[in-house]
């Protein structure tokens, strides 16, 4: 039970990793595309 409850953070940690950088991600993408 342990390690299902670690892996299951685990996820949740990166899922929540990836919802807060795609943000700044997409920022820097269009701030690329026009030309800054």
């Amino acid at each position: 039970m342990m390690t299902s409850r670690r892996r299951f953070l685990r996820l949740t940690g990166s899922l929540a990793l990836a919802g807060a950088s795609l943000p700044l991600w997409a920022h820097d993408m269009a701030a690329m595309a026009s030309g800054e």
